[in-house]
């Protein structure tokens, strides 16, 4: 009922004419037609969504959550940089969908250092490897935290059948991937080698070779690596590459038309193998799977010590 404004006031005994009775009619009337307010309605009055108009400035709407985001996964911004120094990771301003429910920030966020920062499966930096950046609620507030593992569930219902995978679940929050990240034989950030997961189907990185072997995990099915070997970590103007190699993984269901170990020279201008034991060459690109952890990565093979290496991967962006 509406809050009621009425148009005779009557103290106890009076005696109620017809015209009194006529008027309360009209002013109860025009209350339910039209005037009832916000602060006429309970907290539990639970009244259909489908029976209300709401505002087109106001949050979207699915009839269950009203956070919920009606674009899937939706992802804008929040891509990871370098901090402060080499041991500092930065997520930039955004908007990003976790488990269901939209998280914007204005702002970047403060430096989140892969040593001393959160770490959400109890994890911790180390040389040579890749880190793993997810976002979370943290009771409601956007937060960040890093992993040594990559993410295996699709969505916030413990899917498994949408690729790429997007969500790691610790207990019963669900962080999802923003980025990777790599560290070097220090244990410091490669300073070029981002992973910004979702936003696009390009990754770029350079590095200086130490003569061992560096994956990069892309966190998607790399299609199409290519990478060129500078002579040294200062290359002279006259100086010629080493390497300069492209490899695509072939798509097939049933079987690869070509050798696995295929790749195309450009210095050479011709076809050469590119395998493990193959300096220079890469190895190991394997598309993402359930079956295996960490999966959607290739490995470089060997880079020579003092050697830069650059190198850019692509994703067709098909389920896969």
């Amino acid at each position: 009922m509406g809050l009621i404004s009425w148009t005779d006031t009557l103290a106890t005994g009076d005696i109620h004419t017809a015209s009194h009775i006529t008027n309360m009619k009209s002013d109860i009337t025009t209350a339910v037609n039209g005037g009832i307010s916000n602060a006429n309605i309970a907290s539990g009055a639970a009244i259909a969504e489908s029976k209300i108009a709401f505002s087109t400035t106001g949050h979207t709407h699915n009839g269950t959550d009203a956070n919920y985001p009606l674009i899937k996964h939706y992802r804008r911004g929040m891509s990871l940089k370098q901090g402060t120094d080499n041991e500092d990771i930065v997520v930039t301003a955004g908007v990003v969908d976790i488990a269901g429910k939209l998280f914007v920030s204005t702002s970047a966020s403060a430096n989140i250092d892969i040593v001393s920062g959160t770490w959400a499966d109890a994890g911790s930096c180390s040389a040579s490897n890749p880190i793993y950046v997810y976002a979370y609620s943290n009771a409601g507030t956007l937060a960040f935290a890093m992993s040594t593992e990559a993410p295996d569930l699709s969505d916030s219902s413990d899917g498994v059948a949408e690729y790429p995978f997007r969500y790691q679940k610790y207990g019963t929050t669900y962080y999802r991937l923003i980025g990777i990240v790599h560290t070097d034989a220090s244990s410091d950030l490669f300073p070029n080698m981002y992973t910004n997961f979702d936003l696009s189907n390009f990754a770029t990185g350079s590095f200086v070779g130490t003569g061992n072997d560096y994956t990069v995990y892309t966190g998607w099915t790399p299609n199409v690596v290519q990478w060129i070997v500078c002579a040294d970590s200062a290359p002279a103007t006259t100086d010629a590459m080493d390497k300069w190699g492209w490899a695509q993984l072939y798509g097939y269901v049933t079987a690869n038309p070509e050798p696995a170990a295929l790749m195309y020279s450009v210095i050479d201008n011709q076809h050469l193998t590119s395998a493990n034991g193959t300096a220079n060459t890469i190895y190991g690109m394997t598309a993402q799977t359930a079956a295996t952890t960490g999966s959607g990565k290739f490995t470089f093979d060997a880079p020579a010590n003092g050697q830069v290496l650059m190198w850019m991967a692509w994703h067709s962006g098909g389920n896969i």
